[in-house]
């Protein structure tokens, strides 16, 4: 499995440009963008928002499944990778980390804060975000499997609004949206790494087809390598 270095280089230069963003003070980035509220903001990063949540896995997978059985693996490798992090982050080495809400409610400034109707705003956990790492994940396996720059880019910028969308709807702080960036990134990319130095397997060039009518329904399909 060949490596395109240079559809990583969008994702590189985002990270390198949102450290600028460190420059303010714990939650200010959260107020500078959650004050541009709009009723077709509030709808648009939603519905944005839920493209980073973990259930869409199945969506994806959908796709997935039609490519050959290496890029499966290379999926579902980067997942349990990037899951394992977030876990372990939010729920053992930073349990309990409080959110933007809890923190402007301590400062007596809830009422200045813009919540989107509908929309359950979470309290603790906040270390890092879940849904930026997973759209991030997703973002840079499909570059990786694409293998051109352009869409990379697009994809990176994708990843980057439903990063955003965290912090519009007051779910994160910067600083859990750019540790998630960082994670979905690095698992994909430890992923592919991985396979690559590993033993090839007879299968990595099958693919899987379905035939429901079939006794047999399921097919594995030999395919020329590359």
């Amino acid at each position: 499995m060949k490596i395109n270095h240079k559809v990583l280089l969008p994702f590189l230069v985002l990270i390198v440009l949102s450290l600028f963003f460190f420059a303010y003070a714990k939650g200010e980035v959260v107020l500078l963008i959650n004050k541009h509220h709009t009723l077709f903001l509030d709808r648009f990063f939603t519905s944005l928002s839920s493209i980073g949540n973990t259930m869409s896995i199945f969506f994806f997978l959908a796709i997935v499944l039609r490519y050959k059985l290496k890029f499966l693996y290379f999926f579902v490798l980067a997942f349990l990778i990037e899951s394992t992090i977030v876990i372990l982050c939010k729920h053992l080495i930073f349990d309990g980390f409080p959110r933007p809400y809890l923190m402007f409610e301590a400062k007596g400034i809830l009422s200045q804060i813009n919540f989107v109707e509908g929309v359950r705003v979470n309290k603790r956990d906040s270390f890092p975000s879940g849904h930026t790492a997973y759209a991030f994940l997703i973002a840079t396996y499909f570059s990786l499997k694409i293998k051109k720059t352009l869409p990379a880019i697009g994809l990176c910028l994708i990843a980057t609004l439903i990063g955003i969308s965290r912090m519009y709807l007051v779910q994160h702080f910067f600083m859990d949206v750019f540790a998630g960036a960082i994670v979905g990134v690095s698992s994909a990319y430890v992923a592919i790494v991985l396979i690559k130095n590993s033993r090839k397997k007879k299968w990595y060039n099958m693919k899987i087809r379905f035939t429901p009518m079939r006794k047999n329904w399921i097919e594995f399909i030999p395919t020329p390598e590359n």
